[in-house]
């Protein structure tokens, strides 16, 4: 019963999606998921809230700094609230992310573009 939306329109077909899950009424954690139809490098960008990553299906790597966490289905991440990293995702991957406040996404130099689709 999840609903869709796409996240980057200009990309079309190859848009990752996201379905926000729930968003508690008061402190305002949000549960999603995000799924990418086509391999994608999501560049630099942090969040406000402390954000957690499980892997539901295909393959991501996490990166910040000089440390890099690939994880497969079941694998687990967690970042920091305002911590700067970005991602590579597999096509077809799909991942579960908490945030312990209202999600946001801030870009450092802008969301991802046709040039981040891996081919």
């Amino acid at each position: 019963d999840a609903k869709w939306e796409r996240m980057l329109p200009d990309l079309g077909d190859a848009s990752p999606e996201i379905a926000i899950l729930h968003v508690d009424s008061k402190t305002k954690a949000t549960r999603l998921l995000i799924r990418t139809p086509a391999a994608l490098h999501v560049p630099m960008h942090w969040h406000s809230a402390n954000e957690t990553h499980i892997m539901i299906k295909g393959t991501a790597t996490f990166g910040h700094g000089d440390t890099k966490v690939e994880l497969g289905p079941g694998g687990f991440n967690y970042m920091p609230a305002r911590m700067t990293h970005q991602a590579w995702t597999s096509a077809g991957s799909i991942v579960f992310i908490t945030v312990d406040g209202a999600w946001d996404v801030n870009w450092v130099e802008g969301p991802p573009t046709v040039k981040n689709l891996i081919r």
